[in-house]
């Protein structure tokens, strides 16, 4: 060690000498101070890109992954492969994100499926809701044809009182009815009222129900339509998907039930309004069976809030 001016002792710098790695020739398989090759290292021949002469030869063997079909790249999976692994056969190495990728294909094949039960759903509720729409509209207008009667005179009863005094010698006014003062009963302008109300509402549910099937049909003919490439369809189908629960098709459906269900009320209310200046006992009976449904109706609609497992769920109930 050297001394300073001071007197003190400098340290000395040791430079220490590169160290250069050893191979035992007994792992490299050949002598030292020779080039090592990529055979010494991973016991077969060097990896060519993909997409390469040699990669893309079937007469090279199988020495990297991207190269050979499935049975080749996989020979003990391919002995228990599945009836949806045939019929999606695995993408090559950097094909999984193609335009006509396997994802692509299996997500077209299932929201087709799903699409087609939906959309079948939708269109046995709808041809339930215009038969028994169109049923009860026919049934309602008979009902309506009988309560005209009370809503205006009886022009028959009317020409019979004139006539009669007409013919007598000795006729007055007092028997004829005057039209011009003639004033409906309230009982009828309010079962009128309660069933021109229940009419409006199974009519607008009968073109509710065509326009939602026309929109039904020209949904399946955009998403059946001829497109250039898988991937492209997945991108258009998640459009016109999103765009059910954009618009709220499914809640209009589910709604459409309901107006009927408001519109039978309406009819009942209105049967009783007009049994009851004619019978009261017959009323009062109708009126009592009329509230054990309205409460049966309302128990079974409620009941899947309070028990999980309760049948009586309906469409609606998610967006309530």
């Amino acid at each position: 060690m050297a001394k300073s001016s001071t007197g003190r002792t400098a340290p000395t710098l040791r430079v220490r000498p590169s160290f250069t790695p050893s191979i035992h020739p007994s792992i490299m398989g050949e002598s030292v101070g020779q080039p090592i090759s990529p055979r010494a290292i991973s016991g077969r021949p060097p990896f060519p890109l993909p997409g390469s002469p040699i990669a893309a030869s079937s007469a090279v063997p199988f020495p990297f992954p991207w190269a050979g079909t499935y049975e080749t790249r996989y020979p003990r999976e391919s002995k228990h492969r599945t009836q949806r692994d045939i019929r999606y056969p695995v993408d090559r190495f950097g094909q999984e994100a193609s335009d006509d990728a396997r994802v692509w294909k299996v997500y077209r094949d299932d929201a087709t499926e799903a699409d087609n039960d939906l959309v079948d759903v939708w269109d046995k509720t709808l041809d339930v809701l215009l038969l028994f729409a169109a049923l009860f509209a026919a049934l309602l207008t008979a009902f309506l044809i009988q309560l005209y009667a009370q809503l205006q005179p009886d022009y028959t009863e009317v020409a019979a009182r004139a006539l009669a005094s007409t013919l007598n010698p000795n006729h007055t006014t007092r028997g004829v009815i005057d039209i011009d003062s003639f004033a409906a009963p309230s009982s009828a302008r309010q079962t009128s009222v309660l069933w021109h109300l229940s009419l409006v509402l199974s009519l607008t549910v009968v073109l509710l129900a065509i326009l939602v099937k026309q929109w039904l049909t020209e949904y399946r003919s955009r998403i059946r339509t001829r497109i250039s490439s898988t991937r492209r369809w997945v991108h258009r189908h998640l459009v016109y998907r999103r765009g059910l629960s954009r618009w709220g098709l499914g809640v209009l459906i589910g709604t459409l039930p309901i107006l009927l269900h408001v519109a039978l009320l309406l009819f009942l209310c209105g049967l009783v309004t007009f049994l009851l200046p004619m019978d009261q006992a017959s009323a009062t009976i109708v009126a009592g069976a009329i509230v054990i449904s309205v409460v049966f109706y309302f128990a079974a609609t409620l009941a899947p809030f309070q028990w999980g497992d309760c049948p009586s769920a309906t469409a609606m109930l998610p967006h309530m």
